[in-house]
């Protein structure tokens, strides 16, 4: 299932897993994505700047983290 409302602030670390996160093309993030050996692969289209992407105004704070998996941002309706 999926929240109704983005949490304020995620923070998700891994060693060795992919994350998946599902928003709806009303969504609002800023994110920071720190992968060593994973790649970022977004439906959503995300501008980058030092570092952050934003999507929206970036109301809500995802810092995301993981060594060796990538990080997929899908696109719900």
């Amino acid at each position: 299932s999926l929240l109704e409302i983005a949490p304020e602030t995620l923070t998700v670390s891994t060693q060795r897993g992919d994350v998946t996160l599902s928003y709806t093309d009303k969504a609002s993030f800023s994110l920071l994505w720190t992968g060593e050996k994973g790649e970022l692969v977004s439906d959503l289209p995300l501008t980058q700047s030092d570092g952050t992407y934003l999507y929206g105004d970036g109301k809500s704070r995802l810092q995301i983290t993981s060594k060796y998996g990538d990080l997929t941002v899908k696109l719900v309706d």
